[in-house]
């Protein structure tokens, strides 16, 4: 099932959980997950590109997670809200500095916004997701974004050069999300593991 969504946009989202709970009922639990960016150095961004992704990565995500949480409130529903957030939000992370903006500014608010629903039965969570690969999201990048792939290399930040994939990342928010009722995990951080050198993961042999 897909829907089209422009969660910068009310009107957009509105839309989009009425088509998702037509087909599959009420609403308890919204993933919050957009965002974009492309590498650059903030000061030689245009205010253009730099809004659009606090637009989308931070005032979108808020808007749909604030729409989610109004339909369970509602309907007094126990549910969740996860937030999915980048190893940027912590880790300075040269030429994504808007990007890096809105994660940190979504787990604040994530982190006020759990205080706000104490009581409520719907639990907040952050989902702080390292390297990935296997998504469009720099699809688009010309050479010389592309670029910057090797100085964060070089400063350390892509380390042993392990990648999650998407399906990884979706298993680890289910992991989640299926804490037990009374439970509340409000910070998840996800890292991809180092590829594992060959005969490291050996069954050990019996001595002879």
């Amino acid at each position: 099932m897909a829907e089209s969504l422009d969660v910068t946009r009310e009107d957009s989202v509105d839309a989009f959980y009425a088509a998702v709970e037509a087909r599959l009922g009420p609403v308890d639990l919204a993933v919050s997950c957009a965002a974009h960016a492309r590498p650059g150095a903030l000061y030689e961004r245009s205010a253009e590109a730099i809004r659009s992704e606090i637009e989308t990565g931070l005032v979108g995500a808020l808007l749909f997670a604030r729409r989610g949480i109004q339909r369970m409130l509602a309907r007094g529903l126990r549910g969740q809200v996860v937030f999915m957030s980048s190893t940027a939000a912590e880790v300075p992370w040269p030429r994504l500095g808007a990007y890096a903006a809105s994660k940190a500014g979504l787990e604040q608010a994530a982190r006020t916004l759990s205080l706000e629903l104490e009581g409520s039965g719907i639990r907040c969570q952050v989902v702080r997701v390292g390297n990935t690969i296997g998504t469009a999201w720099a699809d688009d990048w010309a050479p010389e974004e592309m670029a910057a792939v090797a100085e964060w290399s070089r400063l350390g930040l892509l380390r042993h050069g392990g990648m999650l994939e998407p399906a990884q990342v979706a298993r680890a928010v289910l992991a989640a999300v299926s804490a037990p009722p009374g439970v509340a995990l409000d910070h998840v951080s996800v890292h991809p593991e180092a590829p594992v050198e060959a005969g490291a993961a050996e069954e050990p042999r019996d001595p002879e």
